[in-house]
């Protein structure tokens, strides 16, 4: 672990995180997104998919690892679908934190189809839900997902 990494501190609890843990392995995990300081809401189902161990980047996951990542990410999108999504887009930039995480973003009814896929996270709506709105929607996420 990494002391001064954002992503170490949510893997492994010293971040609270919006109805806790959704998946968790002995290698990966993934949660719902916190809500962002801007206007303090979040997308509803905004998900990552995270290994555990500090990590870059996918070239540098364990074959393990890089499974456990492809199947949590499969079963976030098809449980965010279950749910009611449109689409569900998935990214890995790696831009502005050193520890791989994969954005799991759904695309809800209602977000005109002229707003791109990098921006549904941002577009107004009902869509966009505060921290109890994010907790409760994590709870049924972590229901369909262990059923």
């Amino acid at each position: 672990m990494n002391e001064t990494c954002l992503l170490c501190a949510e893997v492994t609890g010293k971040i609270e995180l919006p109805g806790g843990l959704l998946a968790v392995s002995n290698s990966v995990v993934a949660f719902h997104l916190p809500e962002q300081s801007i206007d303090g809401r979040v997308l509803r189902g905004h998900s990552m998919v995270s290994p555990i161990r500090h990590t870059p980047n996918f070239g540098t996951l364990t074959d393990v690892e890089a499974a456990k990542v492809g199947q949590t990410v499969t079963a976030v999108s098809r449980t965010l679908t279950r749910l009611g999504a449109e689409s569900v887009y998935v990214a890995a930039i790696g831009h502005s934190h050193p520890h791989l995480h994969v954005h799991v973003i759904p695309r809800w009814p209602g977000v005109d189809a002229s707003v791109e896929w990098f921006a549904v996270r941002d577009e107004p709506g009902p869509h966009r839900v505060d921290r109890l709105g994010a907790e409760s929607f994590a709870a049924e996420m972590k229901r369909l997902m262990l059923a």
